[in-house]
């Protein structure tokens, strides 16, 4: 009988390793989504740059909670990909969403205190529930919430004034074919980098390393 027969490896189930750490990834990725969705706000594109690194990161994450059950089919990492992105995305702009709307509040109450100042705290108050209740219901009539902003930031990207108080507008800094092209290329590049990092799962563990200049004579 041979002693020296390596004993069979058993491979572990993947399909809950991958799921719980993809999880575990789209978590804490989280929060990093959200700080791109202000470097996408960056002039000239130049925020465009840290979704490969937020991709990287999160995509590494996985790869390293996961890599024990390589290799692993490649259409689970795909699929998995998808949904990772999808919920990122989703998150990214639902987030725009909140932060833009306040911004716009501001930006609005801003601009008609210049043309007709207050005297007190109460009065600030009313204005800027005046300036948010005309950006909401601006973008009500593209759509819903999340859905009306992208609308609105799609086709139009320009506040009417405030006839009450001035006849100015305010432009969203980055609206129509721009706006589209930004989403797109950020979407991309979070795209990449999670494939970047993720893409070994469907590979083999490299074997360890032997040495070559090792001629010594097994033990006896």
């Amino acid at each position: 009988m041979d002693t020296n027969q390596t004993p069979m490896q058993t491979t572990p189930n993947w399909r809950p390793v991958l799921d719980r750490s993809a999880a575990i990834a789209t978590l804490i990725g989280i929060p990093f989504t959200i700080l791109l969705m202000y470097c996408a706000w960056l002039p000239v594109l130049m925020g465009m740059y840290f979704f490969i690194l937020g991709g990287m990161l999160v995509g590494s994450i996985w790869f390293r909670l996961a890599s024990h059950v390589r290799p692993v089919p490649a259409a689970a990492v795909r699929l998995r990909l998808l949904t990772m992105l999808v919920l990122l995305t989703g998150l990214y702009l639902v987030s725009e969403y909140y932060v833009k709307v306040g911004h716009l509040t501001r930006d609005l109450t801003n601009l008609t205190l210049q043309y007709h100042p207050v005297a007190t705290l109460t009065e600030r108050q009313a204005r800027d529930h005046e300036a948010a209740a005309h950006v909401q219901q601006t973008l009500r009539r593209y759509g819903p919430g999340p859905l009306g902003y992208l609308a609105w930031a799609v086709t139009d990207g320009q506040l009417p004034p405030m006839d009450k108080y001035t006849a100015k507008t305010i432009t969203l800094p980055q609206r129509q074919a721009f706006y589209i092209l930004r989403v797109v290329v950020s979407v991309t590049l979070l795209w990449y980098g999670l494939h970047l990092m993720s893409k070994d799962l469907t590979k083999r563990d490299d074997p360890a390393p032997t040495d070559a200049h090792d001629t010594s004579a097994p033990p006896i």
